[in-house]
């Protein structure tokens, strides 16, 4: 368990913590709700003090103190409180849903159906607000990330190759398929953005060929870390995944078994791609990570705001598993965007 075990100066926590008010504009008209695990309750009084010192109202909502005695399947008291407090800009620090059932996924559909801005902050702590992803200059990562997506958004064919063996077809389909440029400026209402950020990604038609990861999502996040002793390579044929190949052999049967146990859980529903050029070294962390330079797949749900036309395939169990990659060379419909890693544009 690599994520445990980091120290983290607290000036890059102050300073991370910095651009998360930065990113999220807050004004003296805003209402702002910041929701918890108490856990992570220092980092929301900073949250709270910074959006404050903007003459910001803000409350804050420490998850555990609904949990207790909670009867029902919705958080009834927290979703009237909400209501209440009619907030317009939304800090979500709570964990993934499994760790709370029966609260995120009503506290986040009503948060978003207000129409707040919301900064989606998944697993956020401390590693990750002194990061190399969240100490970024986010100017630079707003220019790189639309630059991309302006040669990315009417592209039909991507290649990726890597000195890790990977060699990659991505086939697109720009009429129905769009792309999303993750600048990490919270500024649209009713629609959930991360923080740390810097990524374009879409939803491809096809994906074909060999793609080699070095650090694996959902649980296997935290489970095993980064895999750079243990890289994981997935075999990938009409936009599903077929095999997977690794020298661990109890990961290997793990993961394969998890892509495999129910309907479009093999199938590729993100490709992406990192604009966050601050970020040197994997953490352990997917929220951070997965904005490295290079690319990253995510087998499982697609994003529905990636749909042009249509609605996304179901998904069954629901989960979406990222598998990033570094060092990647991307080509564009020919145009080479990045060598080994590096963009060239």
């Amino acid at each position: 368990m690599i994520q445990n075990v980091q120290k983290v100066d607290p000036k890059k926590i102050a300073s991370g913590m910095a651009n998360v008010i930065k990113l999220t504009y807050p004004k003296n008209k805003d209402r702002a709700i910041i929701v918890l695990e108490k856990e992570k309750l220092p980092l929301g009084e900073m949250i709270q003090n910074g959006v404050q010192e903007k003459g910001a109202k803000a409350k804050i909502m420490v998850i555990d103190d609904y949990l207790v005695n909670q009867s029902s399947k919705k958080p009834e008291k927290a979703l009237r409180e909400i209501r209440k407090f009619e907030p317009t800009l939304t800090y979500f620090l709570g964990d993934l849903k499994e760790r709370v059932p029966g609260f995120s996924g009503p506290v986040i559909n009503e948060l978003l159906n207000l129409g707040t801005r919301y900064a989606s902050m998944l697993t956020f702590n401390d590693v990750i607000a002194g990061s190399e992803a969240m100490n970024a200059d986010y100017d630079k990562v707003y220019e790189r990330t639309h630059q991309v997506k302006e040669i990315v958004k009417n592209a039909r064919i991507i290649n990726v190759t890597n000195s890790n063996h990977t060699d990659m077809v991505v086939t697109l389909n720009p009429e129905r398929l769009g792309w999303v440029a993750s600048d990490g400026r919270i500024i649209r209402h009713g629609f959930p953005m991360n923080i740390p950020n810097g990524e374009v990604y879409g939803v491809p038609k096809s994906v074909e060929g060999i793609f080699t990861t070095t650090l694996l999502g959902a649980n296997f996040t935290a489970k095993y870390g980064p895999l750079y002793d243990r890289p994981v390579t997935i075999e990938l044929e009409k936009g599903y995944a077929v095999n997977v190949v690794c020298s661990d052999k109890e990961l290997q049967k793990e993961f394969f078994g998890f892509i495999k146990r129910g309907r479009n859980t093999d199938r590729v529903g993100e490709f992406a791609i990192g604009t966050n050029e601050n970020i040197t070294r994997l953490i352990g962390y997917m929220l951070a990570d997965e904005k490295a330079l290079g690319v990253h797949i995510a087998l499982g749900r697609p994003f529905k705001k990636s749909f042009k036309k249509g609605t996304p395939w179901k998904v069954k169990p629901d989960q979406h598993c990222d598998a990033i990659q570094q060092g990647s060379t991307v080509l564009v419909d020919g145009l080479m965007i990045m060598k080994d890693g590096k963009f060239i544009i």
